[in-house]
């Protein structure tokens, strides 16, 4: 650091940004204290694969939440889809009753009564019997 880079830096306030990050860079690479400069270019493939990692990790948790939501939108559907359907069958089922239908057709004023004698079965005889 030169006595000029110390002037300008007694010259910002103590919390500025500049005198912040002067310092850490100070801290980290001034005089190879920490890390030198060359440690970064002897491991830049390193450090290049670890950011790329970090990319690919970032986007894979993103992409797995936004379907982790689908996934729960798309289950509450499937309930309210299903309660419908559940809903639609019994009033089906209510109207489908014979009292139902009797008291339907009463309403509209047709004149059908339901059967008094059972029904039977009619049974063809096979060709040639007599």
């Amino acid at each position: 650091m030169t006595p000029e880079d110390e002037k300008e830096i007694k010259n910002d306030p103590p919390h500025s940004p500049k005198n912040f990050f002067q310092k850490y860079w100070d801290l980290l690479f001034a005089d190879g204290e920490l890390v030198s400069v060359d440690f970064l270019l002897r491991h830049w493939k390193t450090f290049l694969f670890i950011v790329i990692m970090l990319f690919l990790y970032i986007g894979n948790r993103y992409n797995c939440t936004r379907k982790m939501l689908e996934i729960k939108r798309l289950h509450v559907q499937i309930e309210n889809l299903r309660n419908e359907s559940i809903t639609l069958s019994s009033e089906l089922t209510g109207i489908g009753q014979p009292s139902q239908i009797q008291q339907l057709l009463e309403s509209k004023g047709i004149e059908i009564a339901p059967a008094v004698t059972p029904s039977y079965k009619l049974i063809r005889k096979k060709y040639g019997d007599k």
